[in-house]
Protein backbone atom coordinates (compact mmCIF):
# COMPACT_ATOMS: atom_id res chain seq x y z
CA UNK A 1 0.00 0.00 0.00
CA UNK A 2 2.96 2.44 0.69
CA UNK A 3 4.55 1.64 -2.29
CA UNK A 4 1.18 2.19 -4.13
CA UNK A 5 0.29 5.56 -2.64
CA UNK A 6 4.40 6.94 -3.64
CA UNK A 7 3.98 5.41 -6.67
CA UNK A 8 0.74 7.19 -7.80
CA UNK A 9 1.67 10.71 -6.82
CA UNK A 10 5.07 9.86 -8.89
CA UNK A 11 2.97 9.06 -11.89
CA UNK A 12 1.11 12.35 -11.45
CA UNK A 13 4.02 14.42 -11.29
CA UNK A 14 4.95 13.25 -14.36
CA UNK A 15 1.30 13.82 -15.82
CA UNK A 16 1.70 17.08 -14.80
CA UNK A 17 5.17 18.25 -16.36
CA UNK A 18 4.28 16.93 -19.58
CA UNK A 19 0.46 17.71 -20.25
CA UNK A 20 -0.59 20.77 -17.87
CA UNK A 21 0.62 24.39 -19.48
CA UNK A 22 1.45 27.17 -17.26
CA UNK A 23 -0.67 29.90 -16.23
CA UNK A 24 -1.62 32.37 -19.24
CA UNK A 25 -0.82 35.58 -16.47
CA UNK A 26 2.76 33.73 -16.19
CA UNK A 27 3.60 33.20 -19.87
CA UNK A 28 2.30 37.07 -20.60
CA UNK A 29 4.16 38.22 -17.65
CA UNK A 30 7.38 36.33 -19.12
CA UNK A 31 7.18 37.67 -22.56
CA UNK A 32 6.01 34.37 -24.16
CA UNK A 33 4.94 33.78 -27.81
CA UNK A 34 1.26 34.95 -28.71
CA UNK A 35 1.15 31.01 -30.65
CA UNK A 36 1.60 29.13 -27.12
CA UNK A 37 -0.51 31.45 -25.63
CA UNK A 38 -3.47 30.81 -28.49
CA UNK A 39 -3.23 27.27 -28.24
CA UNK A 40 -3.95 27.07 -24.58
CA UNK A 41 -6.83 29.82 -24.64
CA UNK A 42 -8.55 28.47 -27.67
CA UNK A 43 -9.21 25.21 -25.78
CA UNK A 44 -11.35 27.38 -23.65
CA UNK A 45 -12.45 29.55 -26.95
CA UNK A 46 -11.95 29.33 -30.87
CA UNK A 47 -11.71 33.03 -30.94
CA UNK A 48 -8.55 32.66 -29.20
CA UNK A 49 -6.78 32.17 -32.68
CA UNK A 50 -8.40 35.40 -33.77
CA UNK A 51 -6.93 37.99 -31.04
CA UNK A 52 -3.44 38.95 -29.25
CA UNK A 53 -3.22 39.21 -25.89
CA UNK A 54 -1.57 41.45 -22.95
CA UNK A 55 -2.30 41.60 -19.16
CA UNK A 56 -4.29 44.81 -18.15
CA UNK A 57 -2.05 45.36 -15.31
CA UNK A 58 2.20 45.03 -16.44
CA UNK A 59 3.77 43.73 -13.95
CA UNK A 60 7.51 42.58 -13.31
CA UNK A 61 10.27 40.15 -11.89
CA UNK A 62 10.20 40.33 -8.04
CA UNK A 63 12.78 38.81 -5.83
CA UNK A 64 12.06 36.50 -3.12
CA UNK A 65 12.27 39.54 -0.57
CA UNK A 66 10.16 41.97 -2.75
CA UNK A 67 7.87 39.69 -2.87
CA UNK A 68 7.27 38.93 0.75
CA UNK A 69 6.99 42.97 1.61
CA UNK A 70 4.04 43.31 -1.05
CA UNK A 71 2.27 40.04 0.78
CA UNK A 72 2.64 42.08 3.77
CA UNK A 73 1.82 45.41 2.38
CA UNK A 74 -1.15 47.06 2.99
CA UNK A 75 -2.59 46.34 0.07
CA UNK A 76 -2.68 42.77 0.91
CA UNK A 77 -1.93 42.35 5.04
CA UNK A 78 -5.86 41.83 5.94
CA UNK A 79 -6.31 39.39 3.66
CA UNK A 80 -2.79 37.74 3.84
CA UNK A 81 -3.46 37.22 7.93
CA UNK A 82 -6.92 36.39 7.42
CA UNK A 83 -6.17 33.25 4.95
CA UNK A 84 -3.37 31.90 7.26
CA UNK A 85 -5.19 32.28 10.32
CA UNK A 86 -8.16 30.75 8.22
CA UNK A 87 -5.58 27.49 7.30
CA UNK A 88 -3.64 27.11 10.19
CA UNK A 89 -7.60 26.79 11.96
CA UNK A 90 -8.77 23.93 9.31
CA UNK A 91 -5.72 21.58 9.81
CA UNK A 92 -5.97 22.34 13.23
CA UNK A 93 -9.59 20.40 12.85
CA UNK A 94 -8.74 17.79 10.76
CA UNK A 95 -5.56 16.38 12.26
CA UNK A 96 -7.56 16.79 15.64
CA UNK A 97 -10.10 14.90 14.91
CA UNK A 98 -8.11 12.08 12.28
CA UNK A 99 -5.38 11.63 14.84
CA UNK A 100 -8.02 10.73 17.45
CA UNK A 101 -10.29 8.42 15.74
CA UNK A 102 -9.60 5.38 17.09
CA UNK A 103 -10.08 6.75 20.66
CA UNK A 104 -13.79 8.11 19.23
CA UNK A 105 -14.38 4.79 18.03
CA UNK A 106 -14.09 3.12 20.40
CA UNK A 107 -16.30 5.58 23.13
CA UNK A 108 -19.06 5.19 20.57
CA UNK A 109 -18.74 1.43 20.65
CA UNK A 110 -18.37 1.12 16.51
CA UNK A 111 -17.55 -2.27 15.28
CA UNK A 112 -14.02 -2.74 13.89
CA UNK A 113 -15.19 -3.64 10.48
CA UNK A 114 -16.47 0.49 10.02
CA UNK A 115 -13.66 1.99 11.42
CA UNK A 116 -11.50 2.23 8.11
CA UNK A 117 -14.75 2.76 6.13
CA UNK A 118 -15.76 6.17 8.20
CA UNK A 119 -12.01 6.83 8.73
CA UNK A 120 -11.72 7.19 4.96
CA UNK A 121 -14.77 8.93 4.31
CA UNK A 122 -13.81 11.59 7.11
CA UNK A 123 -11.29 12.74 4.14
CA UNK A 124 -13.66 12.72 1.67
CA UNK A 125 -13.15 15.86 0.62
CA UNK A 126 -12.59 15.49 -2.99
CA UNK A 127 -15.90 15.52 -4.31
CA UNK A 128 -17.04 18.32 -2.47
CA UNK A 129 -14.04 20.35 -3.67
CA UNK A 130 -15.30 19.72 -7.33
CA UNK A 131 -18.56 20.90 -5.99
CA UNK A 132 -16.77 23.57 -4.10
CA UNK A 133 -14.76 24.98 -7.48
CA UNK A 134 -17.87 25.21 -9.08
CA UNK A 135 -20.03 27.38 -6.73
CA UNK A 136 -16.57 29.92 -6.46
CA UNK A 137 -16.98 30.33 -10.41
CA UNK A 138 -20.28 31.36 -10.20
CA UNK A 139 -20.16 33.05 -6.66
CA UNK A 140 -18.19 34.63 -3.60
CA UNK A 141 -15.21 32.36 -2.96
CA UNK A 142 -15.11 34.02 0.46
CA UNK A 143 -19.16 33.34 1.46
CA UNK A 144 -18.32 30.03 0.06
CA UNK A 145 -16.14 28.61 2.08
CA UNK A 146 -17.99 30.83 5.36
CA UNK A 147 -20.63 28.21 4.65
CA UNK A 148 -18.71 25.47 4.62
CA UNK A 149 -16.89 26.39 7.53
CA UNK A 150 -20.14 27.66 9.19
CA UNK A 151 -21.74 24.27 8.59
CA UNK A 152 -18.58 22.58 9.81
CA UNK A 153 -18.62 24.35 13.14
CA UNK A 154 -22.13 22.79 13.96
CA UNK A 155 -21.21 19.42 12.88
CA UNK A 156 -18.00 19.33 14.82
CA UNK A 157 -19.60 20.22 17.95
CA UNK A 158 -22.79 18.00 17.78
CA UNK A 159 -19.66 14.98 17.45
CA UNK A 160 -19.01 14.77 21.18
CA UNK A 161 -22.99 14.62 22.43
CA UNK A 162 -23.44 12.41 19.45
CA UNK A 163 -20.63 9.47 20.85
CA UNK A 164 -22.98 8.11 23.37
CA UNK A 165 -26.69 8.89 21.79
CA UNK A 166 -26.73 7.44 18.28
CA UNK A 167 -23.97 5.28 16.07
CA UNK A 168 -25.54 6.18 13.10
CA UNK A 169 -25.76 9.81 13.80
CA UNK A 170 -22.46 9.61 15.13
CA UNK A 171 -21.27 8.84 11.12
CA UNK A 172 -23.38 11.07 9.75
CA UNK A 173 -22.11 13.66 11.45
CA UNK A 174 -18.25 12.38 11.70
CA UNK A 175 -18.56 12.06 7.43
CA UNK A 176 -20.05 15.47 6.67
CA UNK A 177 -17.58 17.88 9.37
CA UNK A 178 -14.73 16.04 7.46
CA UNK A 179 -16.27 16.68 3.83
CA UNK A 180 -17.50 20.26 4.76
CA UNK A 181 -14.00 20.81 6.27
CA UNK A 182 -11.34 19.21 3.54
CA UNK A 183 -14.15 21.23 1.01
CA UNK A 184 -13.07 24.18 2.39
CA UNK A 185 -9.56 23.26 3.10
CA UNK A 186 -8.67 22.20 -0.69
CA UNK A 187 -10.60 25.15 -1.85
CA UNK A 188 -8.53 28.05 0.34
CA UNK A 189 -5.06 27.97 -2.01
CA UNK A 190 -7.52 28.63 -4.98
CA UNK A 191 -9.43 31.28 -3.04
CA UNK A 192 -5.15 32.68 -2.36
CA UNK A 193 -3.93 32.57 -5.92
CA UNK A 194 -7.50 34.51 -6.90
CA UNK A 195 -6.18 37.18 -4.22
CA UNK A 196 -2.66 37.60 -4.98
CA UNK A 197 -1.16 38.89 -7.56
CA UNK A 198 0.84 37.03 -10.72
CA UNK A 199 4.15 38.32 -9.54
CA UNK A 200 3.52 37.04 -5.85
CA UNK A 201 0.97 34.78 -6.20
CA UNK A 202 3.36 31.16 -5.17
CA UNK A 203 4.71 33.21 -2.56
CA UNK A 204 1.55 34.42 -0.64
CA UNK A 205 -0.01 30.84 -1.40
CA UNK A 206 3.19 28.23 -0.42
CA UNK A 207 3.16 30.93 2.94
CA UNK A 208 -0.04 30.02 3.94
CA UNK A 209 0.30 26.41 3.39
CA UNK A 210 3.44 26.70 5.04
CA UNK A 211 2.00 28.81 8.51
CA UNK A 212 -1.42 26.74 7.80
CA UNK A 213 0.85 23.41 8.93
CA UNK A 214 1.44 24.15 12.19
CA UNK A 215 -1.79 23.82 12.87
CA UNK A 216 -2.13 19.83 12.39
CA UNK A 217 0.73 19.87 15.19
CA UNK A 218 -1.58 22.02 17.81
CA UNK A 219 -4.79 20.06 16.66
CA UNK A 220 -2.88 17.27 18.22
CA UNK A 221 -1.51 18.60 20.70
CA UNK A 222 -5.03 20.19 21.81
CA UNK A 223 -6.44 17.25 22.24
CA UNK A 224 -4.23 15.24 23.79
CA UNK A 225 -4.07 18.18 26.44
CA UNK A 226 -8.01 18.21 26.60
CA UNK A 227 -8.36 14.62 26.79
CA UNK A 228 -5.33 14.37 29.56
CA UNK A 229 -6.98 16.92 31.80
CA UNK A 230 -10.44 14.59 31.90
CA UNK A 231 -12.30 16.92 29.76
CA UNK A 232 -15.87 15.19 29.00
CA UNK A 233 -15.76 14.77 24.62
CA UNK A 234 -18.61 17.15 24.48
CA UNK A 235 -16.74 19.75 26.11
CA UNK A 236 -13.51 18.90 23.62
CA UNK A 237 -15.76 18.85 20.39
CA UNK A 238 -17.14 22.34 21.76
CA UNK A 239 -14.20 23.23 21.89
CA UNK A 240 -12.94 22.23 18.64
CA UNK A 241 -15.55 23.66 17.02
CA UNK A 242 -14.01 27.02 17.43
CA UNK A 243 -11.48 26.79 15.12
CA UNK A 244 -14.25 26.75 12.46
CA UNK A 245 -15.81 29.46 13.87
CA UNK A 246 -12.51 30.82 13.24
CA UNK A 247 -12.28 30.38 9.69
CA UNK A 248 -16.05 31.53 8.84
CA UNK A 249 -14.72 34.68 10.50
CA UNK A 250 -11.95 35.21 8.99
CA UNK A 251 -13.29 34.86 5.19
CA UNK A 252 -16.21 37.03 6.16
CA UNK A 253 -13.27 39.78 7.51
CA UNK A 254 -11.12 39.21 4.13
CA UNK A 255 -14.17 39.73 2.30
CA UNK A 256 -14.89 42.80 3.87
CA UNK A 257 -11.82 44.18 3.64
CA UNK A 258 -11.29 43.34 -0.31
CA UNK A 259 -14.59 45.44 -0.93
CA UNK A 260 -13.05 48.10 0.86
CA UNK A 261 -10.13 48.05 -1.00
CA UNK A 262 -12.29 47.41 -4.52
CA UNK A 263 -13.92 50.75 -3.51
CA UNK A 264 -11.12 52.30 -3.14
CA UNK A 265 -9.87 51.50 -6.09
CA UNK A 266 -12.93 52.71 -7.99
CA UNK A 267 -12.95 55.61 -6.91
CA UNK A 268 -9.23 56.95 -7.58
CA UNK A 269 -10.03 55.53 -11.43
CA UNK A 270 -12.93 57.56 -11.37
CA UNK A 271 -11.34 60.12 -10.04
CA UNK A 272 -8.36 59.57 -12.98
CA UNK A 273 -11.02 59.50 -15.52
CA UNK A 274 -12.48 62.75 -14.55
Amino acid sequence: MLLLSGALPLLLAMLMAWLLPESVRYLLLNGADQSQIQNILQKINALALQQNFRLEAQSRQLSALQSMRMVFSSQYLAGTLSLWLCFFCGLMIFYGIMNWMPVLFKEADMPPHLGPVVSGLFALGGVGAMLNGWLMDHFNGNYVIAVCTFFTAICVALIGPALHLSLTFFIILMICAGTLQNTAQSSLPVLAAKFYPTAVRTTGVSWMCGIGRFGAVAGTMCMGYLVNNNIGWSQIFTILAIPAAVMTLCMLIKNMYEAARDSARFSLSQQDAE
